[in-house]
């Protein structure tokens, strides 16, 4: 049986910062894949997104941004927004994969696909 050379978990639900101490220790795992805790969490995405950073430090890479439904309903100026947020609050810390936590629906508009990769992409290069 062949393993995959990078494994990374998707999770996201209501106990969700509980599962990402969970999750820094698990074996062979190199990243998350996560999303936003549920609304009774009361904690911003810049916030989240540093407090899973620091908790990924020297562990785990982080993967998210923006968030699906952010990139299928928002501007192109909320998505890049989003972006910036999350590689500026994870990098200090850990790797930052930029993905949305789920996936990007059907229905994304190509221009909000492209802003995720510019954002990215200006990010790196700053």
């Amino acid at each position: 049986m062949q393993q995959l050379p990078h494994v990374f978990w998707h999770i996201c639900g209501h106990n969700l910062p509980e599962a990402m101490k969970m999750l820094r220790g698990w074996p062979g795992l190199q990243a998350v894949q996560y999303d936003m805790p549920y609304c009774s969490q009361h904690i911003s995405w810049p916030e989240w997104f540093e407090s899973v950073a620091k908790l990924f430090t020297g562990r785990l890479c982080a993967m998210n941004a923006p968030t699906t439904q952010l990139a299928c309903h928002g501007t192109v100026t909320e998505v890049k927004q989003m972006v910036r947020e999350f590689i500026d609050s994870t990098l200090p810390y850990t790797t930052a994969v930029v993905m949305p936590g789920c996936e990007i629906d059907s229905y994304t508009p190509a221009e909000n696909v492209r802003a995720i990769i510019a954002a990215a992409r200006e990010r790196r290069l700053a």
